[in-house]
């Protein structure tokens, strides 16, 4: 076999069918692995964590242990800590739902989706389409002195090299063009602004995170997009290093291909008119024939057999160049595609594909809500397994610390599960004591103004009425969330009039909703309903 066929190709995987088979499980794990990564890594920390003797319990139980002030033993909040990272990113209230969607409408991803399956299988269905017509091209041209077997490997190698790397600028490419659409727009919506309410020059903001999409609502549409789009320049300007760096590679590729196939259509040529006029020759030279023309006759039918064999060799040129330049027409049209579906499915903002998940399969946040929580309970089933497991293991060696003794007893066990530790960590984060916050002089104003401008005399009592609201302020660390009334249903408008009704300041009633509606989607609010307004 002296080129590279589809048949070459089929009876070079027929040879070696144990390799070929690793090869494609391989790719078809990696695909499964990438597109359900957060599935698959979870699944193997359980894994990891069962393990018999090098396990992460198995290892922990035979760690010395010790116990906290709360009662919790060493070992059993380093492995609770590993599944309390997963249950926080399904511990979302309805909110979430709306930033998220927020978030890829600011970030101009609004209509946007991931890769479906049958968009790789494209790709990869282009790809092998490549490394065919590479292989064609670079057949005859490898190393000569390689064995025939040797030299289908070495073909196969290099076409499938160029294939990927074509691939790969064209993902490239794609990418950055999409990029360089949401920088084109950012700049025209910031032309457009009035010269009197934009900035001199156009710059990109700090990165908002997921959550706080709201928070930039009052900022201009152009700076939304900018703080959301990633790997933006400090001139904020379209980039052209992989554009340029993928056309330079395929109009190459294109004019290279083109090249080698007119170049071996030339020694076919001269190979076949050898061939043509010696078989001519061959049937005209019958010496002492009776039947031999005169000599001008038979130099006017050489003339003609030659000028017949032209012809023919002009014909199969001209249809061998149309097929090569319609052959690298079809590589560039390729490279095109892939350049297109990597610019159709790719998200430029830093959370956009992350909101996309978890946003795409529900049309309401109360399936999100929903969903969310079937997937902390089975978090915390499996972390309740997993402590299971390392306090039994704890409970069969011995101890000579009289707290570990204690924790281990059958009924500080049983409190002692994920739920109580997800609770005991929220109740942590709220005892924490805010930043102190500087007194302010309350005769500072007064001071002010008496010094602005001279007042007439005021009666000796006047003074003492401003102390009375200064009075009644509670200090805002002074309040726990939890123990609060429930204020997560309060609407916006009606926290001012709440705010005087409760004794507490406006921006410390809003943030003690916010803890108390955090707290509900873990399923830690309210611990009872005596404390809820009616």
């Amino acid at each position: 076999m002296e080129d590279f066929s589809l048949a070459a190709l089929k009876s070079l995987i027929l040879a070696n069918q144990l390799l070929s088979a690793g090869l494609l499980s391989l790719l078809i794990t990696a695909v499964i692995v990438r597109n359900y990564w957060e599935e698959v890594s979870y699944f193997l920390i359980r894994v990891w964590h069962s393990f018999p003797l090098i396990g992460t319990v198995a290892r922990l139980s035979r760690k010395p242990a010790s116990v906290d002030g709360d009662g919790w033993i060493n070992h059993e909040v380093n492995l609770a800590n590993v599944y309390n990272k997963k249950f926080k990113l399904y511990a979302k209230d309805a909110n979430a739902y709306s930033a998220y969607l927020d978030y890829l409408s600011k970030a101009g991803e609004a209509g946007r989706s991931a890769r479906p399956w049958w968009v790789l299988a494209v790709v990869l269905m282009l790809v092998v389409v490549e490394a065919m017509g590479f292989a064609y091209v670079v057949a005859g041209w490898v190393n000569m002195d390689a064995s025939t077997n040797d030299r289908h490997w070495l073909t196969a190698f290099v076409a499938i090299l160029l294939a990927v790397a074509s691939a790969f600028l064209a993902e490239a490419a794609g990418h950055a063009l999409h990029h360089n659409s949401l920088v084109a727009r950012a700049r025209h919506w910031w032309q457009g602004e009035e010269p009197s309410k934009r900035s001199r020059s156009l710059k990109s903001n700090k990165a908002i995170n997921l959550e706080d999409s709201f928070d930039d609502s009052d900022k201009p549409d152009y700076e939304q997009l900018l703080a959301r789009v990633k790997d933006v320049n400090a001139n904020v300007t379209r980039k052209f290093f992989w554009l340029i760096t993928c056309g330079v590679f395929v109009v190459a590729m294109a004019i290279g291909a083109f090249v080698i196939r007119s170049a071996t259509l030339d020694s076919i040529e001269t190979e076949m008119v050898n061939g043509m006029r010696a078989e001519a020759s061959s049937q005209s030279s019958t010496a002492g024939s009776p039947f031999d023309l005169p000599a001008e006759s038979q130099a006017i039918n050489d003339e003609a057999d030659n000028a017949t064999i032209d012809d023919k060799m002009q014909a199969i040129r001209k249809a061998s160049l149309t097929t090569y330049v319609m052959l690298s027409l079809i590589y560039v049209a390729i490279q095109g595609i892939s350049l297109w579906l990597a610019s159709r499915y790719f998200f430029a903002g830093t959370h956009s594909h992350t909101a996309w998940q978890r946003t795409h399969k529900y049309a309401t946040s109360e399936e999100m809500l929903d969903a969310m929580d079937q997937q902390r309970s089975a978090i915390a089933s499996h972390a309740d397994d997993k402590l299971r497991r390392l306090q039994t293991l704890l409970s069969s060696r011995d101890h000579t610390d009289a707290n570990v003794l204690t924790a281990l007893d059958g009924e500080n066990t049983a409190r002692r599960n994920f739920l109580s530790f997800v609770e005991h960590k929220a109740d942590k984060i709220s005892e924490k004591p805010e930043k102190p916050v500087r007194p302010v002089e309350a005769v500072a104003p007064a001071a002010v103004a008496v010094a602005a401008a001279p007042v007439e005399p005021q009666p000796a009592v006047a003074p003492a009425a401003p102390a009375a609201p200064v009075a009644a302020v509670v200090e805002p660390a002074a309040i726990k969330a939890s123990d609060f009334h429930d204020v997560t249903g309060l609407p916006e408008e009606s926290l001012a009039a709440a705010s005087r009704a409760l004794n507490v300041s406006e921006a410390q009633l809003r943030d003690i909703r916010e803890q108390q509606q955090a707290l509900k989607a873990l399923g830690l609010f309210p611990a009872n309903k005596e404390g809820m307004l009616s």
